[in-house]
């Protein structure tokens, strides 16, 4: 059995005014994807409690198994193992974003989608001016992802998401912790500075967030049976498959975003599906389109992700015995950020003979289907 996993990030979000009452799911033109959906069934999951972080972190813990209640710690720690980073007793890992806010206002969580070489660039000549009186180290990552380790006694500091603050002055949510405080502030200084020089630069100041501690997973080998693999732009994503123990696949420009290598995945996983029964494509470009606020750029990015990448999904598909294509939480276009919620499911089994004419993977389609809880669909669809 070779077993095809595949997250669209936060696709799924509730009808919009500026489509119609429709989502992007539902406006956009996804022939491949409908096709797989026909000799599909459709279900309901929800991958994230609402006691938790409404994030990727969170979610695809749950879509691979694990119930988030019992081992999340936070997200930082996730990116941390992707950079092969040991973090010592008595530190954790946090998020570091590039971002980017003008006149108090938190405008762009991802720094205008800086390149990743520049963002290098950046974080190699600064950081050690930007920790200047501070313990603590900061890793690069891909693009505006980035990586500080410090004291575990920073976990306690009321960090949030830049993601969730977006139109918002950030002076209300800056960290409540001297040490983060003064991050941010030696960082607002510097950037000011660097950004005089190349005035095209999309960046304003450091923003630490996500702050976790290392966990151990239970293979999902020793779980499922599963040899698998891991194909994701994001270090959240890899680590997180590292501690599973799948495989990561490096793939050629990928990005996270619309302008992403999906032809590039598609056949990475086609590739890896000769050697591993597990393959597993996170697809980072819809969460971010909604996070702009553009429900458009968010059907292009589907559109596209069909054209590119379940095309080839669909020509191959008698490598793959079953495929499960979720949403791992909702993210909304009208507030720019994810939504607690439930998110349709598609499971593709050849042993399944039935056929739905009209189905589509839609919130509407699933809405009145069979709902299995979010850390228990894996276990239950594969029994």
């Amino acid at each position: 059995m070779t077993f095809l996993l595949v997250v669209l990030d936060g696709c799924a979000e509730e009808p919009l005014m500026a489509l119609g009452n429709r989502t992007p799911l539902e406006v956009a033109k996804m022939p491949n994807l409908d096709c797989i959906t026909k000799m599909s069934r459709v279900f309901r999951s929800n991958f994230v409690p609402e006691s938790l972080p409404c994030g990727s972190e969170v979610a695809n813990m749950a879509i691979l198994g694990y119930d988030p209640i019992k081992f999340y710690t936070g997200r930082g720690a996730l990116e941390a193992r992707s950079l092969g980073l040991k973090i010592k007793e008595g530190k954790a890992a946090f998020r570091l974003n590039l971002v980017y806010a003008s006149d108090e206002i938190m405008l762009d969580h991802s720094a205008g989608h800086i390149k990743t070489e520049i963002a290098r660039k950046i974080i190699f000549e600064t950081r050690e001016k930007i920790l200047d009186g501070i313990n603590a180290e900061i890793y690069p990552g891909v693009s505006y992802r980035h990586i500080l380790v410090g004291d575990e006694s920073w976990l306690n500091a009321k960090l949030t998401p830049p993601h969730d603050i977006l139109g918002l002055k950030y002076t209300d949510y800056l960290p409540d912790y001297e040490e983060l405080r003064a991050l941010v502030d030696n960082s607002i200084k510097i950037f000011r500075d660097y950004v005089s020089k190349d005035p095209d630069l999309k960046i304003s100041m450091v923003w630490p967030w996500g702050g976790g501690r290392v966990i151990n997973l239970p293979k999902l080998k020793d779980k499922f049976g599963f040899k698998g693999a891991v194909i994701s732009a994001v270090d959240l994503i890899n680590g997180l498959g590292i501690l599973c123990g799948l495989e990561p696949v490096k793939v050629d420009n990928i990005t996270g975003f619309i302008d992403s290598n999906f032809i590039g995945k598609a056949y990475a996983a086609v590739e890896a599906s000769k050697d591993h029964n597990f393959v597993m494509v996170h697809i980072e470009a819809p969460d971010e389109c909604a996070h702009r606020g553009d429900p458009f750029l968010k059907i292009s990015a589907l559109e596209k992700i069909d054209s590119e990448f379940f095309s080839i999904i669909l020509n191959n598909l008698s490598l793959f015995e079953r495929i499960l294509v979720v949403s791992d939480h909702l993210t909304s276009c009208e507030i720019k950020t994810h939504k607690h919620g439930d998110v349709p499911v598609l499971f593709y089994d050849t042993s399944y003979k039935g056929k739905l004419e009209n189905a589509r993977f839609t919130e509407s389609s699933s809405s009145g289907s069979k709902f299995i809880v979010g850390h228990k669909l894996l276990e239950e669809l594969i029994s």
